[in-house]
């Protein structure tokens, strides 16, 4: 028994037809809002209407019909089917995904403070501080503790936007960003030390910032007047008073105690200071105005005495750098205070101190300051002091760092 069968002529597709009916490829008769062959079989109807061809490009807009179909119904679950005119079919309109927010104890971290922090966590944790167990401690352990302390984020990014403005000088935008950021630093943490007594303070968040100040606030000046060296003076009391506030042995216990340590080996020979400094000393008299303070002159010069036995017994290296780094430590209120008010006999001794900065390698913050603080310094105290001033104003002209060890020792 055999049948015969009729074949189908196949049909002009319609560019009009709403788009089930292209999907199941059969004729559509484009009535509204619905078309016969989507009545009849409960199917949703969607037409589409193009917009006008630009000479670049051309989009389809999606248009649903007034049965209220909405792009996300998409086809009818028993008929999709592949296109096979894509040219005809209707374009997702794709929104923006919302950016996925990083959130800390603090909030939500602005997309500045995420460049930041990626510049400080690929470049710049290990640029700051001598020794290694020192810079992991920043890698490590530091981020952590700024996301529950603001001061102590701000400071990190601040410093972060200092290391990129060294490496890009002349960055108007890196100069605004990391002024903005060392503010918002340095008023938090005055805040933070202010109601102490009324809020608890996180002290190991407080050691760490009181020590990165130094990063923070030694590559560009915070007031046009100051000098760094004397800020550092300064940082190191406010460190001290945070110390204090329980023991230097408590810091001996805490995770951030390797980062302030003062030295790496002992001291196995006896400081030997210059005869320049002690003639500096030796002229003050009980009617000199720095007589009150002599006490502490005598002090800051045996520290620095120090420096000049490590020198001799270590060479350029890291143990005498890492006493040089915390050589204001071992100074007292009084002397920064001298500092502060510009004395010409302390500013002579933070000028041969600078020359000792000049020999520390591989701390980027430290580049050239030593060098703009000893001019400044002369330019402070008149050329009536330039004969105890030799010695600084020579090494700023030297470029190689053993030849200003040679000029410190002889």
């Amino acid at each position: 028994m055999t049948a015969d069968f009729v074949t189908k002529r196949a049909h002009k597709k319609s560019r009009a037809g709403c788009q089930t009916c292209k999907t199941k490829r059969v004729k559509c008769d484009e009535a509204v809002p619905k078309c016969g062959f989507c009545e009849k079989r409960d199917f949703t109807c969607l037409y589409t209407h193009k917009s006008p061809r630009s000479s670049s490009s051309s989009t389809s807009s999606l248009s649903p019909s007034p049965n209220g179909f909405h792009p996300e119904d998409r086809f009818p679950a028993d008929g999709i089917e592949t296109m096979d005119d894509e040219s005809e079919f209707w374009s997702l309109v794709i929104a923006p995904q919302p950016v996925a927010k990083i959130t800390t104890p603090l909030g939500a971290l602005t997309p500045t403070d995420l460049r930041l922090m990626h510049h400080w966590s690929t470049s710049t944790w290990n640029t700051l501080a001598i020794g290694k167990e020192s810079s992991n401690l920043l890698l490590v352990d530091i981020p952590p503790l700024a996301f529950e302390n603001e001061y102590l984020l701000n400071c990190i990014l601040g410093i972060a936007s200092l290391h990129r403005e060294h490496g890009n000088p002349g960055n108007e935008v890196d100069r605004k960003t990391t002024a903005v950021y060392r503010v918002k630093a340095l008023n938090g943490f005055r805040q933070a030390i202010a109601h102490a007594d009324s809020k608890p303070l996180n002290w190991e968040a407080a050691l760490i910032m009181a020590i990165l100040l130094l990063c923070l606030c030694s590559k560009d000046h915070i007031y046009n007047e100051d000098l760094t060296v004397v800020n550092w003076l300064v940082f190191y009391r406010g460190l001290s008073a945070i110390i204090t506030m329980k023991s230097y042995e408590a810091v001996r216990r805490t995770l951030v105690s390797p980062i302030f340590q003062r030295e790496i080996t002992k001291l196995r020979i006896v400081p030997v200071i210059p005869t320049i400094l002690i003639n500096l000393l030796e002229g003050i008299g009980p009617l000199d105005p720095d007589f009150e303070f002599l006490e502490h002159y005598c002090q800051a010069l045996d520290s620095l005495g120090i420096l000049y036995a490590s020198l001799r017994q270590d060479g350029i290296a890291p143990e005498l750098w890492i006493r040089v780094v915390t050589w204001p430590s071992f100074t007292k209120q009084p002397f920064a205070e001298c500092g502060k008010e510009r004395r010409p006999r302390a500013l002579v001794l933070l000028a041969h101190f600078l020359c000792f900065v000049k020999l520390i390698k591989g701390l980027w913050w430290l580049e050239n300051m030593p060098d703009t603080e000893i001019r400044m310094i002369m330019d402070i105290i008149g050329p009536q002091w330039e004969r105890y001033m030799l010695v600084p104003l020579e090494a700023i002209t030297l470029p190689k760092k053993e030849d200003i060890a040679n000029l410190l020792l002889r």
